[in-house]
């Protein structure tokens, strides 16, 4: 059975003949084996055969070729969503077909698929061509999905530092940052408002500890450091003490200076 409009292969072989001859939608003389193709065909035919022996004895043999619609052709759509997406997210695959009996996938994704069907795929740089091919008793068909993949996003980074980190007297400080994949930056905390994605600030005198935060904002996030700078004044350090244990030291000094203040004083006394 086949479609109008096609054509058809027609194949014998004997035993013990010597002649062929066909008839009915086929004529002539055919060999006693063979193939014969016989169409297009828009009616159904019937094709017989006749061979003869050396004897004179004959045999015959038919086969109809019956003719049909023609079969349509498969058809089928495959959507993406989104159309624009950045690497390492999900992809949306949608298809339909009609008329086919089976599909494959090629591009961006493979394998063989369902007729009809879904499909989630992670984005990959590279990947932005979708095909799908399907195929039925009318031929085949195929359809693509275009996506717009970029590369993913760079979370930002930030080295933030100070210059000292720690007082003990009151003094300024220097604080210093670069930030990459970034593109703008904001202080808080001892400072604020916003700043360079890298630079460097003096900020002074301290006279008490303080903490200073820098964050930094990219398309791949957000980034923060903080950096605290100590102060220990002098002032409030316990007074030192010293003691010598080959006579006392200190109090020898002492000892000394009051003896030039009487020698002083007895001068004065004398004029």
């Amino acid at each position: 059975q086949i479609p109008s409009g096609q054509t058809s292969l027609l194949s014998w072989n004997t035993t013990n003949a010597a002649s062929c001859t066909a008839s009915g939608g086929w004529s002539g003389a055919q060999a006693t084996t063979g193939s014969f193709t016989v169409g297009p065909l828009s009616t159904t035919q019937i094709y017989t055969l006749g061979c003869t022996s050396a004897d004179s004895f004959m045999t015959s043999t038919s086969t109809t070729v019956t003719v049909g619609g023609v079969a349509p052709v498969p058809s089928v759509s495959l959507t993406a969503s989104p159309t624009t997406q950045t690497a390492g997210s999900t992809i949306g695959l949608t298809w339909t077909s009609t008329d086919a009996t089976s599909c494959s996938a090629s591009g961006g994704w493979s394998g063989t698929q369902a007729v009809n069907g879904t499909m989630n795929i992670v984005a990959a740089v590279g990947q932005g061509s979708f095909s799908l091919g399907c195929s039925g008793t009318g031929g085949s068909a195929s359809s693509t999905a275009t996506v717009s993949i970029s590369a993913a996003p760079v979370a930002p980074t930030l080295t933030f530092t100070s210059t000292p980190t720690s007082l003990t007297v009151p003094g300024n400080i220097t604080l210093t940052w670069s930030a990459a994949n970034a593109t703008a930056c904001t202080a808080t905390g001892a400072w604020s408002g916003s700043k360079a994605v890298s630079g460097n600030q003096t900020l002074g005198p301290l006279t008490s500890t303080q903490s200073y935060t820098l964050a930094c904002t990219g398309s791949g996030g957000v980034i923060s450091n903080t950096v605290d700078v100590n102060f220990t004044s002098l002032a409030g350090a316990p007074a030192a003490s010293a003691t010598s244990s080959s006579g006392g030291a200190l109090s020898w000094l002492f000892a000394t200076v009051l003896f030039m203040f009487a020698g002083l004083r007895l001068r004065a006394s004398r004029c």
